[in-house]
């Protein structure tokens, strides 16, 4: 797991660098300094970018299947009901803090007589739980569309400036002096895209992961409450 994660950074660095650095022409020393050619604009934009590889490394932490649905968690409810009592399987769902657990819970709680009913009982709880942990996936979809605007907000402002000096300097003659304006004020439209797309892959990627994961752990949850219903009708009036 530390290996993917490691490499998930690795690949936002080094993709967001090489957009950047792709942008930025390298003919002369000043160049080197191109985080302050971008002027003010650079200190948000800097700090999306550390704000997305602490989302990317804590959503790589937490979104992993063992921790979301563990994977014999299922089979020691099943063995919990049987062998011992719904109480039993109550204890061991409340001493768990995965969201598999947290469903199941209610289910068990619940102790609806119908397919329809469990089945219902299911998708509101998945969807709740899908929804609650995918908000802080939702933060690197906001920095893939803030990041652009900003970086391009960044570069009207520099184009302005640049043309504000020229103006002031009567200098429309000198093509380099406004080249060299807009060639600054272009560095924070290339940081910008340089943040966002990294940040848009890797909020499909998390998304698509969550939904893999609770599509699987909605059908397994399914299964197991048909399978266990006639515990849950005979003993939920002993968990109100």
């Amino acid at each position: 797991m530390y290996t993917r994660l490691f490499f998930a950074i690795s690949l936002f660095l080094t993709t967001s660098y090489n957009v950047i650095a792709q942008d930025i022409p390298s003919n002369n020393s000043e160049n080197g300094i191109w985080i302050i050619q971008g002027g003010w604009m650079m200190i948000p934009l800097i700090s999306c970018s550390i704000i997305a590889v602490a989302f990317i490394f804590e959503r790589f932490i937490a979104i992993r299947k063992t921790s979301i649905a563990p994977k014999n968690f299922i089979y020691n409810l099943n063995e919990a009901l049987q062998q011992t009592s719904l109480h039993s399987a109550i204890e061991l769902c409340q001493t768990n803090q995965s969201q598999l657990a947290k469903i199941s819970l209610a289910i068990i709680k619940r102790g609806d007589y119908t397919r329809q009913e469990i089945q219902s009982t299911i998708t509101d709880k998945i969807d709740h739980e899908f929804s609650n942990t995918q908000s802080r996936t939702k933060v690197l979809g906001v920095i893939s569309g803030v990041a652009p605007l900003l970086g391009l907000m960044g570069t009207v402002l520099g184009m302005i400036k640049a043309f504000t000096v020229v103006a002031e300097q009567r200098a429309m003659g000198k093509g380099e002096l406004l080249a060299g304006g807009i060639s600054e004020a272009l560095v924070t439209t290339a940081v910008g895209l340089g943040i966002a797309i990294p940040c848009y892959l890797f909020y499909h990627y998390f998304k698509a992961k969550l939904e893999n994961i609770f599509r699987d752990m909605e059908s397994d949850l399914i299964d197991f409450a048909v399978e266990n219903k006639n515990l849950f009708i005979k003993q939920s009036e002993n968990c109100d």
